[in-house]
């Protein structure tokens, strides 16, 4: 075909529509193909949660058929509230005079807490041992695929002419004991069998038995354990059996012995003991125990994973913890982490998770091996589960001080934060917990910031699987931002405080506390102070303080009085209703108790939450009263805020101090002052000067002097009762 030039202008237009309607028929198909590709990737993270909804179910209802749960793996993380508690506020305060009217310089909370370190993960449902094959077809001899083979060639792993029975009933299941206690008595070894499995010519010649009745008898060995493993992995009554018929010593005896495939049996029989809650001890504290130790290194990697699954969950207990690290478990778990494959990887690392959950002494034990550097290797080079392992367990590591320097040294936050990028979404939130841990360190939040910690933590609190995973985030992104002027500045510019109110909106209970926190954290400097006004946190904290935890409105009230310390602030923080929930804290206190007298009566004997409440009520209302707009003043009356700080008056002195303060702002207008004498205002002021001092008890005697002049109040009735408390000065001063 030959291509001819357009000739006109019409061609031309004629081309160019054609062109154009290509160009948008090719933009269509990519946004065709970029939905199609998210849609995959819906469909897959939903695929992914329903295995793991499966998953859940098939382990709930094994642990409905055993009676009790299975110590298998790494568990769910807990939300975590810590640092509720507000450490002692500093009022940073002068005092000057405008007129009639005595304001004081704003007040500013500072000394906020970090949220602190989390809890150690440990055995729950799901993790490394419910990943794994429940029993491999045969020993491998160095063949890692054989030891991949599905539980469908069970029968070839008895060997021989004697068949593995996968089908037995009770008695058939007490004969293969039987069979299997009488074929090698406890520690004599004396059988023909016995000597047979410890590999010697001498033994097979003492034995006085033809090699073909040796190996036959290794072949129904074989097949009875096997058969045993197969049906112990499901009905723990046989497996209490198996330990109530004195077989512990047979397993031993099976583990240390020199037959591959009854080593690999047994191991797999001490593994599905290991799961009954009852029996972990019994197999703990024998030659079992030690037994499983040294086959971490045997040849055989599906042996040395049931092992390592086995003393995973024997480390449930602290007393089989301090046991295997006396026994060398520590240093077998380390070498298997760094030269398994993907599922030996998973089981030494869950070991090493259990190991680190408590004791200081066995985390110590497990950085001076060189386990961080094994356990970083794993999160970098591992695979999927086998991350998630290793993440649970430098986030127990995490939580002993003395091992922070060495997750530094071995490259464990960019690790980690890697990991948050691609990891699963279990090893995510193990992740994001020992980062909230590490957080609390000031050497690694310089390494957090330049490796790029904040934008990461912010994607996964926006965007975290789990309100759990959010929360941690959150916790994290507070741990720096308390311990870190640089981390509030990074924050703030990554569009952390848009993040956080979002937050706050979203998530319950500590993962909102969290998101509070760093809002309090960041209202209390300057620039920061406005971005926090920018981003429409205001209204959250209002929420907050109306009907959130007793530690959620005190943080709310805080950051209220950090942002009303800028006269910029005022009026738009009362415009979106802050006296009136301020109000109501300051009678209710964190409890939200009745309104009115009675309210304010109940604060002076109250709890320390509610003490602490009416304390930051008032300063935030001290704070609001010194706006000198006159709608400020009138939105605050009308929140009745002057009933609520006269019965403030009758609270420790700070409290009182400040509410005189914002009364003595407030009452420059006559309505209010026609609110004080309602509320009994002198006999409040005068009850409060005992305890005033300073410029307080001036306050007071200020405001003592309008009411006087303004209600009638006879002037000889205050200077008595002034006499009657001591202060004559004062009195002298009303004349």
């Amino acid at each position: 075909m030959v291509w001819q030039l357009p000739q006109s202008a019409s061609e031309v237009r004629t081309l160019r529509d054609a062109v154009f309607r290509q160009e948008a028929a090719v933009a269509g198909l990519q946004r065709h193909v970029v939905a199609l590709a998210d849609a995959m990737r819906q469909m897959q993270d939903e695929w992914d949660q329903a295995s793991r909804a499966i998953f859940a179910l098939q382990q709930q209802q094994e642990q409905q058929q055993e009676g009790q749960g299975q110590g298998d793996g790494g568990g769910d993380d807990t939300g975590r509230p810590g640092g509720d508690d507000c450490a002692s506020t500093h009022s940073f305060a002068t005092t000057h005079s405008l007129g009639s009217t005595q304001y004081s310089a704003p007040v500013l909370l500072t000394d906020i807490p970090a949220v602190g370190r989390g809890v150690a993960r440990v055995g729950g449902g799901g993790g490394a041992a419910s990943r794994v094959p429940r029993l491999f077809a045969g020993p491998v001899h160095g063949d890692n695929n054989g030891a991949a083979a599905a539980a469908g060639g069970l029968a070839e792993a008895g060997g021989g002419g004697c068949e593995v029975q996968e089908e037995c009933s009770k008695e058939q299941l007490e004969e293969l004991m039987r069979q299997l206690r009488g074929s090698c008595p406890t520690g004599s070894g004396a059988t023909a069998a016995g000597r047979a499995q410890a590999g010697t010519a001498a033994a097979v010649a003492a034995a006085g038995v033809e090699p073909d009745g040796v190996a036959a008898e290794l072949d129904r060995r074989r097949a009875a354990v096997v058969t045993l493993a197969l049906h112990a992995e499901r009905d723990a009554e046989l497996r209490a059996a198996l330990v109530a018929a004195g077989l512990l010593e047979e397993v031993a005896a099976m583990l240390e012995g020199a037959d591959p495939r009854c080593t690999w049996a047994a191991a797999h029989l001490a593994w599905y003991i290991s799961r009954s809650d009852e029996l972990r001890e019994d197999l703990g504290c024998g030659r079992v125990l030690a037994a499983l130790v040294a086959l971490l290194g045997a040849p055989d990697p599906a042996a040395a994973r049931a092992a390592a699954l086995a003393l995973n969950n024997l480390a449930l207990g602290a007393e089989c913890r301090q046991r295997m690290a006396d026994a060398g478990a520590v240093t077998a778990l380390i070498d298997m982490a760094a030269s398994s494959d993907a599922i030996g990887q998973e089981a030494s690392c869950a070991a090493l998770m259990m190991l680190a959950s408590e004791e200081p002494n066995i985390r110590a034990l497990i950085v001076a091996a060189n386990g961080v550097r094994a356990l970083v290797d794993v999160l970098r080079y591992g695979g999927p589960t086998a991350q998630e392992s290793a993440a649970c367990a430098l986030e127990n590591l995490s939580l002993d001080a003395a091992c922070e320097a060495a997750l530094g040294e071995e490259g464990g936050v960019e690790g980690l934060l890697g990991l948050l990028r691609d990891g699963t979404h279990a090893a995510q939130a193990a992740a994001i917990g020992t980062l909230r841990n590490l957080a609390v360190n000031d050497d690694l939040q310089l390494q957090l910031l330049a490796c790029g910690g904040v934008p990461a933590l912010l994607a996964a609190a926006r965007g975290g699987p789990e309100a759990a995973t959010r929360t941690a985030a959150v916790e994290a992104i507070r741990n720096l931002a308390v311990g870190s002027g640089e981390a509030c500045t990074a924050l703030v510019s990554a569009g952390g405080v848009g993040a956080m109110v979002e937050v706050a909106h979203a998530l319950p209970g500590p993962g909102r506390l969290a998101a509070l926190g760093v809002l309090l954290v960041l209202s209390v400097e300057g620039p920061h102070k406005q971005a926090v006004m920018a981003s429409g946190a205001v209204g959250v904290l209002v929420h907050a303080a109306l009907s959130g935890s007793p530690a959620a409105k005190e943080y709310a009230a805080r950051t209220l009085t950090n942002l009303a310390s800028s006269d910029a602030n005022r009026l738009d923080i009362l415009r979106e209703g802050a006296a009136t929930v301020l109000s109501a804290l300051l009678r209710g206190g964190a409890s939200g108790g009745k309104s009115g007298g009675a309210g304010a009566a109940a604060g002076a004997s109250g709890g320390p939450a509610d003490r602490a409440c009416r304390a930051v009520a008032a300063r935030a209302l001290q704070n609001l009263s010194k706006c000198r707009q006159p709608a400020a003043r009138r939105l605050m009356i009308d929140a009745g805020c002057v009933p609520a700080l006269v019965g403030a008056l009758s609270l420790d002195a700070p409290t009182a101090g400040a509410a005189v303060s914002a009364l003595s702002a407030l009452c420059g207008a006559p309505r209010a002052l026609q609110d004080l004498v309602r509320a009994d205002g002198a006999g409040a002021l005068l009850t409060a000067l005992s305890r005033l001092q300073g410029r307080g008890q001036q306050q007071a005697l200020r405001l003592l002097r309008r009411l006087a002049k303004a209600s009638g109040v006879c002037r000889i009735r205050v200077q008595d009762a002034l006499v009657g408390m001591g202060l004559q000065a004062m009195a002298a001063g009303m004349s």
